[in-house]
């Protein structure tokens, strides 16, 4: 007597109850995983590396419920793991800063500083471009970890937390799914005169490629919780150039203005 056969919907019924059609879960991508494929989106190694210089200008917007609404230039000069420079004009508000690769230093409101830790921090990490491409590509130290996937609005992140092997703030970088570039990096900032703890978000966005390496064209900085309370700085860049020549003197500190001299003890006053 011949066995029945077995119909294609049994078969079908039965792969189905065993699992072998059954949808498979993508596979989680590793942080290592994640920051290659953000370098290679940004132009990859080789060409992260050939960049000797990059000088940027725009327009700067500063909006606070504290201070109002300010619009100026900003200006970025960066020697790509080396060296820094910054300065943005309000008008009748005029901050620089810089690292030469040792020091570090900002003009301001408190006067002509030299920056040590976290403040000196700031200053240098505008040099490596980001902090994926300093950990993969520029040498720069710290642990990274990979946390749970999240959106951002409708888009599907990465999120990856690098720790300074200095115990500064961690930062907590979102990745584009899609596009594998950085979309935002939060980080808390305590402020050094009013110890207020902040919340900071940099978004970065409408990317484009300069001297094959893709550099964001919008800069959104926003500062929750700070002394002169929730603070929003947009920087939007309307300049931008690689590898030309570069004045070096721009990376060092000023040097500070001499005192006037002081009449000596007991001088009397002369007349006009």
């Amino acid at each position: 007597m011949s066995k029945p056969r077995m119909s294609m919907a049994g078969l079908m019924a039965s792969a189905l109850a065993l699992g072998l059609f059954a949808p498979r879960a993508a596979r989680s991508q590793s942080a290592e995983e994640i920051i290659d494929a953000h370098v290679k989106a940004m132009g990859g190694v080789e060409a992260i590396k050939a960049l000797k210089s990059v000088s940027r200008k725009g327009g700067v917007a500063v909006t606070s419920a504290t201070i109002g609404e300010m619009a100026g230039v900003m200006e970025l000069v960066l020697i790509p793991g080396r060296k820094a420079y910054q300065k943005m004009d309000l008008g009748v508000f005029i901050q620089s800063g810089g690292w030469n690769g040792d020091v570090a230093w900002q003009n301001g409101m408190m006067g002509l500083q030299k920056l040590e830790g976290r403040q000196a921090d700031q200053i240098r990490s505008q040099a490596w471009l980001n902090a994926l491409v300093s950990s993969r590509v520029l040498g720069q130290e710290g642990s990274i970890a990979k946390l749970d996937d999240e959106k951002v609005g409708e888009t599907d992140h990465h999120v990856l937390e690098i720790t300074p092997p200095d115990g500064g703030p961690k930062l907590k970088i979102y990745v584009d799914k899609a596009t594998h570039l950085i979309a935002q990096t939060k980080l808390k900032q305590t402020d050094d005169l009013s110890g207020a703890e902040m919340d900071v978000t940099i978004k970065e966005s409408d990317f484009a490629d300069y001297g094959g390496v893709k550099l964001p064209g919008k800069v959104v900085i926003e500062l929750v919780g700070g002394p002169m309370g929730d603070l929003t700085l947009t920087t939007t860049y309307s300049e931008t150039s690689v590898n030309g020549e570069v004045d070096q003197s721009i990376f060092e500190m000023p040097t500070p203005a001499a005192a006037a001299p002081s009449a000596p003890a007991g001088a009397a006053p002369s007349n006009p």
